[in-house]
Parts: structure tokens; sequence; C-alpha cells
């Protein structure tokens, strides 16, 4: 599962939340200007998909709970009130399938002023 936490112009506490993940795994939060659709089945990753650009990634490990929590702050630039960030997750596990990774649900995030 994945969440946001407020995301208001100028915020030092912005952040993106992965839940129900697998515990202390490689992870990446993925932030992208753009959506698309992009199922990953033809690199042995069956119901994983691409839902973003890859505009900004930024790696971590999942907590023993499987939960991760990736901060980052938004600048106090005018211009970036109404803009709209697409997140998602991805997980390193062997486990999962052929490939090894997991992909999150998608997120919209709007700054706000």
């Amino acid at each position: 599962m994945i969440g946001a936490v407020a995301a208001p112009l100028g915020s030092p506490k912005f952040a993106v939340a992965l839940s129900g993940a697998p515990a202390t795994k490689p992870a990446t939060c993925c932030l992208g200007l753009k959506t698309t659709s992009l199922e990953l089945g033809f690199m042995d990753a069956p119901g994983c998909h691409l839902l973003l650009s890859l505009d900004l990634l930024l790696g971590t490990t999942t907590d023993s709970s499987g939960k991760a929590l990736q901060s980052l702050p938004i600048p106090p630039v005018p211009s970036f009130a109404g803009l709209i960030l697409y997140a998602e997750w991805y997980v390193v596990d062997p486990a999962i399938n052929k490939a090894g990774i997991g992909t999150s649900g998608g997120l919209a995030i709007t700054i706000l002023k």
C-alpha cells in the first residue's frame, strides 16, 4: 500500500509511505511528472506495472514490518503550487517473481499552497 504525508508548498515534512511489503528488502520510491501504464510481465514480473515517468528515484530499505518512508522537502517555490507528482514504490525480493521485483499501486500527489 502506498500513501503520502501532507504536500504543502515549503513543507520539510512531505513523505511517501509504503506498507505491506516484504520485510528488510531494498525499495525504491519513484516520483514522476507524467503517468504511463506498462505491464512488466514481459520481464517476468507478472502483475507489476510501471505507472509513471521515472524522474526521481530514491532508494531505501523496508523495515522489519515491511514499511518504508521516503521524506523529501518541498521548496517554497510559488510555481510549484498545483503541481501534480505521481509516486510508486518498487521492492526487490527474489521470492516475488522471476524478475525479483514487486510494485505498489500508484498515487497522485498535488502540491498545495
